[in-house]
C-alpha cells in the first residue's frame, strides 16, 4: 500500500468518530435519523446527535409502540444522547413526536 494512501486511511479513521469500530454517530436532522439503518459490532456505543430545530427522542420499538429496551428522553436541538449496545440483536426506534416519519434501526453484531 502506498504510503499517502495509508496515512490518509490513518487520519480519516482518527479524525472520523464514524469510522471507529466501537462508536457509531446516528444525526437528526430534518426530521430524519442519518442513517436510518446502523450495523454495529457488540459493545458499541450509538450517539444520536439532534441537528435539527426541533426536540425529538430515540424510542426503541416499532410503529409508536415501546418495547422498552431504551428510550432517550427528549434530546433539545444541539444536544445528544448515548446508548451501549451490549447484546447482540435488530433493536428497531422510533422519535414519539414523528412516528409516522422518523424510524430507524441499528442491527448489532459479534
Amino acid at each position: 500500500m502506498p504510503a499517502f494512501l495509508f496515512s490518509s486511511l490513518f487520519l480519516n479513521c482518527k479524525n472520523n468518530p464514524k469510522i471507529t469500530p466501537t462508536e457509531m454517530i446516528i444525526t437528526i436532522d430534518t426530521v430524519a435519523f442519518v442513517p436510518e439503518t446502523a450495523h454495529v459490532k457488540i459493545n458499541t456505543t450509538v450517539t444520536w446527535i439532534n441537528k435539527d430545530q426541533f426536540s425529538h427522542d430515540v424510542i426503541s420499538g416499532k410503529e409508536d409502540k415501546s418495547d422498552n429496551r431504551f428510550a432517550s428522553g427528549y434530546i433539545e436541538p444541539g444536544a445528544k444522547w448515548i446508548h451501549r449496545f451490549d447484546s447482540t440483536g435488530s433493536y428497531p426506534y422510533f422519535c414519539s413526536v414523528h412516528p409516522w416519519i422518523m424510524h430507524g434501526v441499528v442491527t448489532v453484531t459479534k
